[in-house]
This record gives structure tokens, sequence and C-alpha cells, in this order.
């Protein structure tokens, strides 16, 4: 009769939307759990790529500023201002970088080479030699401000 076949297919169809829609709830938690595993692993690498940089920055702040600092308790303890090859060239390269801890470095290399030319001249005038003359840097320095 046809009222049974309209519930048959009825119930066909209704099998079939709800298998249909079982699909489309797996496909997309699939697709869910592929979002979170691809964000997941993309959070990784940036917390590994920012970890990586901060190292970096650290690195560039802390090893000149250590240099540094060595070679100012050395001059402090022990008077020895004269740098060997490997420290002249550890700290032209630190007072190259063009940052805060560049320009500090720069600056102690130079108040350096300016001790190490005013000790020196202090040692010839020590051993009676008054002709040494040591150039002022500025105008002020020449007015002995």
């Amino acid at each position: 009769d046809m009222g049974e076949e309209i519930v048959a297919d009825t119930r066909t169809l209704g099998n079939e939307i709800q298998a249909s829609v079982s699909n489309m709830v797996h496909a997309s938690s699939r697709q869910t759990v592929a979002a979170l595993v691809a964000s997941l692993v993309f959070a990784v690498v940036a917390v590994l790529l920012g970890v990586l940089v901060a190292r970096r920055i650290i690195r560039g702040i802390t090893r000149p500023l250590g240099r540094m600092q060595q070679l100012m308790t050395r001059v402090g303890e022990t008077g020895q201002m004269m740098l060997n090859q490997e420290e002249q060239h550890r700290i032209a390269k630190d007072a190259a970088v063009r940052d805060e801890v560049g320009q500090s470095v720069a600056a102690f290399r130079g108040m350096l080479g300016r001790l190490v030319t005013i000790s020196g001249a202090l040692k010839q005038v020590a051993e009676w030699d008054l002709t040494v003359a040591v150039p002022p840097l500025s105008e002020e320095e020449e007015r002995g401000n």
C-alpha cells in the first residue's frame, strides 16, 4: 500500500540524513582536531623561536658587559691597563655594535686609552722627563676643568 511505501521511504530518508549528519560530525571533529594540532605545533615553534631570539639578545648584552667589567676590575685592582691582542680585538668588536652596549664599550675603550696616555706621561715625569706633553681632549681639559 502507498502509505506503507511513504513510511518506508521516510524511514530510509531519515536513516540517510542521520548517516550524513554523523559523517559530517566526524569530519568536523577530525578537522577540529587537525586545527588544534596545527595550532599547538605553531605555538610550540613560536615559543622556541622566541626563546632563541631572547637568548641571542641576552648574550649580546651580557657578554660585552661582562668582558668590560672584567677589564674594569683588573684595571682597578692591578693598575694594568694594557690590553693583549685578543682583548683589543674583542673590545673593538664589542664597541662596533651600534647599540647602547656598544656605545658604552666604545666609551670605556676611549677612557682606557686616555688613561694609558696619561699614565705613560706621569711615568715620564716621575723619571724627570719634563718634556712630555699630553694633548688636551677639549678646551675644558686645557683650562684644567
